[in-house]
């Protein structure tokens, strides 16, 4: 399985800059970086996004706000947060704040007032932010606790990634100051320590979940087990609109005759498919399901669940009524790799295999937050939304 690393686009730079720039060697990086700033990557959908001469975006003025008297409301390396050795600077933390606040002009307008007290919208975005800070910093605890390594390989990945970036831009001067105008980014360098605790992260992610994982089938199966999870194919013969079940139900029990005559076969899975292809009226499940149903109890009706949990694996029903019809369910094998209904169903296509490694790493994430010792300084308890960001 490959659970591809996501890297927004305005935080696909950095070491190669500093690489150009003759700042860092490929051995500095490679032996032992030294990753003492820390803060979240921030997405934004096109450089545009936030320039206020853009004549497509005209919710808010950016220009009414004075964003470089916020960004100095503290020296930049002033420490806000403490977790063990890592450390979230202001203008790491700024960074979240800008794009907490960005978010709430586009929401709320440039009418909103942070200063009132019957607002919450300062609190949300000092919460946000702070939210979004730990989690980058619980994720490079699990970093460095599992010492993973970036390899020579692993840069040459980046540097073919950062480059397209770079030329897109047209320049480091040209992507510098986009990155302060729509990132909120303090200078270059900033940008450079939160690419690194991004780039970090996503290696981490890979070496848990990638090609090499060591999460293993047994453990998915172990996840499937301890969360009900069962798959089946299935026939069904719906009820008819005037009431007359028994022609269905007759109908499902002639098929069931056809299958008990071929069961134990060795391709009695391809002849119950068969069957299903050319009787089956779920034609929605054939479709989108059409190597059978991955599910938990809950996700589908009562009688057909309880008949799927007493079957064995291979093992064929009997008919088995619901209110859509008379259905005969074969239990399958479950497929990792095959998107559970419950999942499909909200809207998403992530893979049992997915979901389960999702749960793991947030498992594991709990595990991390447990372990680490977070402390808040004066100068964050300090912080004034409203007067950070004033309208002019």
């Amino acid at each position: 399985m490959k659970i591809k690393k996501t890297i927004a686009l305005i935080l696909c730079t950095s070491l190669l800059l500093l690489l150009v720039a003759g700042c860092v060697s490929l051995d500095d990086i490679i032996d032992e970086p030294d990753y003492e700033q820390v803060v979240e990557p921030t997405e934004v959908d096109e450089p545009s996004v936030y320039d206020h001469n853009d004549e497509d975006f005209d919710s808010y003025d950016i220009a009414l706000v004075d964003f470089d008297a916020a960004i100095a409301t503290f020296p930049p390396d002033t420490v806000m947060i403490r977790a063990d050795n890592l450390v979230v600077t202001w203008a790491e933390l700024y960074v979240y704040l800008f794009n907490a606040f960005m978010e709430t002009l586009n929401t709320f307008g440039s009418d909103i007032d942070l200063a009132d007290e019957d607002s919450a919208l300062a609190d949300m975005i000092l919460e946000h932010s702070t939210d979004s800070a730990i989690s980058l910093l619980v994720y490079l605890y699990g970093f460095y606790l599992l010492d993973v390594d970036v390899t020579e390989e692993d840069l040459a990945v980046f540097n073919d990634d950062v480059a397209a970036i770079v030329e897109i831009y047209g320049g480091i001067e040209e992507l510098e100051e986009n990155l302060r105008e729509t990132g909120g980014f303090y200078d270059f360098e900033v940008f450079v320590e939160m690419f690194r605790s991004e780039f970090n992260i996503s290696l981490l992610i890979e070496r848990l979940y990638g090609d090499d994982s060591t999460f293993s089938d047994e453990s998915i199966a172990e996840y499937a087990a301890e969360n009900g999870y069962m798959m089946a194919l299935h026939i069904l013969r719906m009820k008819t609109p005037d009431g007359d079940d028994e022609i269905s139900r007759g109908e499902a029990e002639d098929i069931l005759e056809q299958l008990r005559a071929q069961e134990g076969t060795d391709d009695f899975i391809d002849f119950f498919k068969e069957l299903m292809h050319e009787h089956s009226e779920d034609q929605g499940g054939l479709m989108s399901f059409p190597e059978g149903y991955l599910f938990q109890h809950d996700d589908m009706v009562a009688p057909f669940s309880n008949a799927s949990e007493e079957l064995a694996i291979g093992e064929l029903s009997d008919i088995v009524e619901t209110d859509f019809g008379f259905h005969i369910i074969l239990r399958m094998p479950i497929d990792y790799d095959t998107v559970p209904i419950g999942i499909s169903s909200a809207g998403m296509s992530m893979t049992l295999r997915q979901v389960a490694a999702l749960d793991n790493f947030e498992e594991l994430q709990r595990e991390w937050r447990d372990s680490i010792n977070l402390e808040f300084t004066a100068e964050y308890y300090s912080i004034d939304i409203a007067s950070i960001f004033r309208f002019n």
